[in-house]
Formats: C-alpha cells, structure tokens, sequence
C-alpha cells in the first residue's frame, strides 16, 4: 500500500554533523547516565497533555549535534514552557511532570540513533525524520527504496509499559486530528525486542539486525 509522497525536512540541521560512532560513545560516558523517578510520581499525570516533548529535545542538542542529557533535556523543557505550562511546574505536580520527561528521554535520544543507524547502512535510497512527522502521525523514520516507495517506522521499547503508551499516544491524536491520522502507507512496527539489542552504558538501542529486519519487512511488502 503506498503513501502519498510528503515532503519531511529533517528534524535538525545538527543530524548531518553526528554519526553512529558518535553518539554512542558519548552515551557510553557519565553524563548519560539514567535516572528514573518512582513511577508513581509518573501516573500521576501520564494521560495529561504534555506540550512537545520533541521540540524540546531538538531545540536543546549541543553544537555538535549530540543530544541533550537527561538533566539538560528536563531543564529545556521547563524554560521553554515555565510561563504558558505554569500548571505542569506547581509544587504539587513538578516532580509528576519531571518523571513523565525522564521517561520519555531515552525513546527522543533511542530515534535519533536509529534514524543515524538507517541512514550510515546505505540499504535505502533515503531516510528521514521530522518533528511533523512525529507529532502529527506517530512515526519515527521515514524510509524510502529506490522505487520511491514509502515506509513508515515506529519505533518502541517493546515493553508492555512502551505499547500501552504508544496505544494511548495515538488515541490522543487520532481524537485532536483524525484527518491527519489516517496513514495510507506501508506502516513497521520496529519493537526493540524484534532482534537482540546494543547494550551501551545505561542504553538499550537498536542494531544493525533491526535496520536488517526493517530492510526484510520492506522486500516482503513488495
């Protein structure tokens, strides 16, 4: 089934300074430790919301393209939404709305590896990513072969606690724009736990055999 071309800029200028080997050494150091508050904290206000989360993220990476840390990203989004999301930042709810970004934070940095790790194989005429593409559709990669046919990537933790979030994240949008939620092509769910995974520091990120099961999913779709 095929999608109706869209035009994708790229999430970040800052994607064509990084490669692979870059951003895993850089979570291999200290500084990209994780930290995770009491879920509790989380539940608190996970149906909530939440303003972009990506932007966020984009507009907070270093000058060489690397992704915020976990502390930093956290600290971007209250600036950036201190004054028109006063009531995620009260005293009563700030550290609901700081275990909601901690948790969201290693999916942000998990695609922009991803997209990286598609992109350097050089199995698909083009690969991109977009804040649109993410917000509006729920997609994380856009893949196109050389007969400019389309492939939708979404990507997960493949945990119970990531499908259950992935489900509610699209009810959400399919309620606010349901004209934008009608996706016409070749969609590929990419679980984590679809292939073994790369243990760097406290990450769990995608491998080469997943760009090789979505280049599988592709040819089958022929």
């Amino acid at each position: 089934m095929m999608l109706s071309r869209l035009s994708i800029q790229p999430a970040n200028p800052l994607d064509a300074l990084l490669s692979v080997a870059q951003v895993e050494r850089a979570l291999a150091g200290h500084d990209y430790r994780l930290r995770f508050s009491p879920q509790a904290e989380r539940r608190r206000i996970e149906f909530e919301h939440f303003p972009s989360m990506i932007q966020s993220f984009e507009q907070h990476r270093h000058a060489n393209g690397l992704p915020p840390t976990q502390i930093a990203f956290v600290a971007g989004f209250e600036s950036d939404y201190q004054h028109t999301r006063s009531e995620l930042f009260t005293a009563d709810v700030r550290a609901a709305t700081v275990a909601r970004l901690q948790k969201a934070y290693p999916s942000l940095v998990r695609d922009l590896h991803l997209y990286l790790l598609c992109n350097e194989s050089n199995r698909f005429a083009s690969v991109q990513r977009g804040i649109h593409l993410d917000e509006f559709y729920g997609v994380d990669v856009l893949i196109r072969d050389q007969t400019t046919r389309e492939f939708y990537i979404c990507a997960t933790a493949g945990t119970r606690d990531a499908n259950d979030w992935r489900t509610l994240k699209q009810q959400q949008r399919n309620t606010r724009r349901p004209e934008r939620a009608q996706l016409r092509g070749t969609i590929i769910e990419l679980p984590l736990t679809v292939r073994p995974k790369k243990i760097v520091g406290d990450w769990w990120l995608y491998a080469p055999a997943h760009v090789a099961y979505i280049a599988e999913q592709m040819e089958r779709a022929r």
